[in-house]
């Protein structure tokens, strides 16, 4: 038997729920369980079109993964929006926000001499992000300008395929962690997409990397996402809907890739959540 006073659970979100429950029923009440929650499930299923949320397996999986994370002392968001969609479960348990964070080694702010006139989508590219507003904004760039995705995921090879004859587009597999600092700063602006219905669903994690460079960032997506209040929040850059226009979204880069790069000061989550974690009683 391992002796532990708090169990913290990260795991494939749709197991993650009845986890909490069973790891309750094994222990009882003497210790505290949190629960760490990352994409939402069944509702990353309806987001994806894969799932009515009428249907009655959609109604039964959300009503069982509530009462399944009924069962946690303390749950912890990655944003408000994420938080809401679990509606009055909040109110039920303990409900904390602390937003994903990077604390890689070598990430450094930009230098203007090493930056290349490059709009970077980099990371993973699901179901939950789209691409084809990117790519109609390249038809309208600069001829200087390069975007360039360096990505994995779901949609990698559609996108291969739809942009093969765009000469200032530019795709490749993510670099190494060795190699991603130097990715990151070599960009002049940061692309984040999220496509409608996605909010509060899943959380990009990969605007905190971008954001350590000191670049701006753009993001189209829902302007109720935790992304996009973020950016807002903190001047980060600027937010677009979803299907913003090509022209506009060309423009948009353009004008960002002109702004100097800041020194932001971004929370340090790690300290916050273990801080939280610790006040647990």
């Amino acid at each position: 038997k391992l002796d532990w006073d708090v169990c913290i659970l990260m795991t494939v979100p749709p197991l993650l729920p009845w986890l909490v429950k069973c790891v309750r029923k094994k222990v009882g009440a003497k210790r505290k369980i949190v629960a760490w929650l990352m994409d939402l499930y069944p509702e990353a299923l309806a987001a994806s079109g894969r799932m009515n949320e009428k249907c009655i397996f959609y109604r039964s999986f959300l009503r069982s993964r509530q009462r399944s994370l009924a069962a946690a002392d303390l749950l912890v968001c990655l944003g408000e929006a994420q938080k809401e969609r679990l509606g009055d479960l909040a109110e039920k348990v303990r409900c904390v926000v602390v937003p994903p964070w990077d604390r890689r080694e070598g990430m450094s702010r930009a230098e203007e001499g090493k930056l290349q006139s490059v709009a970077l989508y980099a990371g993973n590219l699901g179901e939950a992000h789209n691409y084809r507003q990117i790519l109609e904004a390249a038809r309208h760039m600069p001829a200087d300008w390069t975007v360039r995705f360096a990505v994995r995921g779901a949609k990698e090879r559609a996108l291969r395929k739809d942009s093969w004859k765009m000469n200032n587009v530019r795709v490749t597999e993510y670099e190494s962690e060795e190699e991603t600092p130097a990715m990151l700063a070599s960009a002049r602006v940061h692309l984040i997409t999220m496509s409608p219905g996605w909010e509060g669903v899943v959380v990009p994690s990969k605007l905190y990397g971008c954001v350590r460079t000191g670049r701006p960032v753009l993001f189209l997506g829902p302007e109720q996402s935790d992304t996009a209040r973020e950016i807002r929040k903190h001047g980060w850059g600027e937010v677009l809907p979803p299907d913003a226009g090509g022209e506009s979204v060309a423009r948009t880069i353009v004008k960002l890739g002109s702004v100097a790069t800041k020194e932001w000061t971004l929370e340090d989550g790690a300290r916050n959540f273990a801080s939280i974690v610790a006040k647990l009683d």
